[in-house]
């Protein structure tokens, strides 16, 4: 992956994003403060900014699919014998949740995870944060590289995914996601030169709740300045 080439995993990115300090700020609940999953939390880098800005560490959690990078979040931290963080290893398709975790989460943070997925995984993917994971009026937030059409390439062996921004919105849409935000850079990602697909992606955040009807209310917005942006 792009960014674990780069090192991408060492900055916590979640911090850039426009939801971050109304997260930061749950805090203030203190014994009634969310759950917080990362899926796909890679070293765990944005868990452990969330728990430098104060956030309870026994309430995050973080799921990735490789223990390896798990156990570099912890050689890179130096903190495995006092991270209070709970992390654990698994194909989120495939692997049961804890019985602890089930519908007890107050958000569900993915990034850089859902281009990973075509868009028939994605609908998997929802209806299991939905029935398996998220509260009632949960949050489902993240960022990820979108299209203007639903799409894919293959790049260094690897396939990538787009969802087009209208099917994403559709996907949550589907799925009871309320109160939609989707904040797009308005600017075309940079492509790379093994891309061997000719289009613009751009880089999206989005912020969701899991309601109880398909009646949305949904907000898209540009970005013009750097509260959005981050390399893959």
């Amino acid at each position: 992956y792009k960014c674990i080439n780069y090192y991408k995993f060492v900055e916590p990115r979640l911090s850039y994003r426009f939801y971050y300090r109304s997260l930061v700020d749950m805090k203030n609940l203190g014994d009634q403060a969310p759950i917080i999953i990362d899926l796909g939390c890679c070293t765990g880098t944005d868990l452990r900014k969330l728990m430098l800005d104060g956030y309870p560490g026994n309430k995050l959690y973080g799921i990735d699919i490789n223990q390896h990078y798990i156990d570099t979040g912890y050689d890179l931290f130096l903190d495995q014998d006092h991270c209070p963080i709970t992390f654990l290893v698994g194909d989120i398709f495939t692997t049961p949740i804890p019985s602890y975790l089930h519908q007890r989460v107050g958000v569900i943070y993915t990034g850089s995870v859902i281009h990973l997925f075509s868009l028939t995984q994605f609908h998997t993917l929802m209806a299991l944060i939905t029935t398996q994971f998220l509260l009632p009026n949960g949050l489902f937030m993240g960022t990820q590289v979108v299209a203007d059409a639903t799409t894919s390439m293959t790049r260094r062996g690897n396939t990538k995914h787009f969802i087009g921004m209208q099917d994403f919105k559709e996907a949550l849409e589907r799925h009871h996601f309320v109160d939609i935000e989707l904040c797009k850079e308005p600017e075309p990602r940079q492509k790379d030169p093994d891309e061997d697909v000719d289009l613009n992606t751009y880089w999206l955040s989005f912020r969701c709740r899991l309601g109880t009807s398909t009646n949305t209310s949904t907000s898209i917005v540009d970005v013009h300045d750097d509260d959005n942006k981050v390399d893959e």
